[in-house]
């Protein structure tokens, strides 16, 4: 699927499937008159309860036909069948389509003006410890937990503090690190996922929301010695989005942030008896002429990947 071009434009709706019977009942009469309940279904001792719609706005212009877009989660949240999986309704079709989230969402998010704007699916909403990625080899390539030891893994450094996902149509090369700007990271390798990036925003997100982005800065973080680059950025629907625009915008608007993050990903792995990772080029913090670089570089890796189709990989 194109990511450039005109099309329909996507809405997200995430259906948020909660698993505890009590509190849904218990909560009926709240909601009645305001959602649609299904009865509870039971389906291998397993409960599946449908819940409220929660609506999700954003655009994304697409030449596949794409006329709305939905995430779904399935099985249960801290166990290691837990998957959320993205669904497309497409024109001319009476079901959706399943969608992958890293190669179907389009990279570039549409703009009026002369800023850019990006996409980003949101994988660990602030203020939780479930540490959950898009699976790069799982087929459509669902939102699922990661794991330690073959269990769910949950960060125990502490709870984020900022909304965590990653940059759609992007991949961080194992076999190829080039120059950025100028700037050689040699002999580092990337972190074999789509570029990480950090939210700003002040609204905890929902898990596999898509985000619309402006970037502001760049942390060329040094994660068990891949390079893992971390991209900050803001929603560009938060009350301060239009107040940050460059580096030295967040500074101002958001004091500390920038360190308080630089310093949480060098230390968060020290929970787990590992030693602090560090940064690359003496823990600069780069602006965000130099974090579309990096996110150019990435996009054109993931082009690549989608073309060479190497085995391992689940490629749309």
């Amino acid at each position: 699927m194109s990511a450039s071009g005109s099309g329909s434009a996507w809405t997200i709706f995430l259906s948020r499937q909660n698993l505890k019977k009590t509190n849904i009942l218990n909560n009926l009469q709240e909601m009645k008159g305001c959602w649609s309940i299904a009865r509870p279904v039971i389906t291998q001792q397993r409960l599946a309860v449908a819940v409220p719609r929660r609506y999700y706005a954003t655009t994304a212009t697409t030449t596949g036909g794409n006329k709305g877009f939905t995430a779904v989660e399935e099985g249960v949240l801290g166990s290691l069948d837990y998957r959320m999986f993205y669904n497309a309704a497409t024109t001319g079709a009476s079901q959706p389509r399943r969608v992958s989230p890293w190669h179907d969402i389009p990279l570039r998010a549409p703009h009026t003006g002369k800023e850019k704007l990006y996409h980003a699916v949101i994988e660990i909403p602030k203020g939780t410890q479930e540490k959950m990625e898009i699976s790069t080899s799982d087929e459509n390539n669902p939102i699922k937990h990661d794991t330690k030891n073959g269990k769910p893994r949950y960060i125990t450094h502490g709870k984020i503090k900022y909304n965590y996902g990653a940059l759609s149509q992007t991949w961080e090369d194992p076999h190829h690190t080039p120059d950025i700007n100028g700037l050689s990271f040699s002999p580092l390798q990337g972190d074999d996922d789509p570029l990480d990036f950090i939210d700003l925003g002040q609204r905890p997100a929902e898990r596999g929301e898509l985000k619309t982005v402006k970037l502001l800065a760049a942390l060329p973080l040094i994660d068990e010695g891949e390079l893992d680059w971390k991209i900050v950025g803001i929603d560009v629907s938060d009350p301060k989005a239009n107040l940050v625009n460059k580096l030295e915008d967040v500074s101002k608007h958001f004091p500390g942030a920038l360190e308080e993050i630089q310093e949480w990903y060098r230390v968060y792995k020290t929970a787990d008896g590992k030693p602090p990772n560090q940064y690359a080029h003496q823990d600069t913090i780069f602006n965000q002429d130099f974090a579309e670089a990096v996110v150019e570089v990435a996009h054109e890796s993931w082009k690549r990947l989608r073309k060479d189709k190497p085995k391992g990989y689940w490629i749309s």
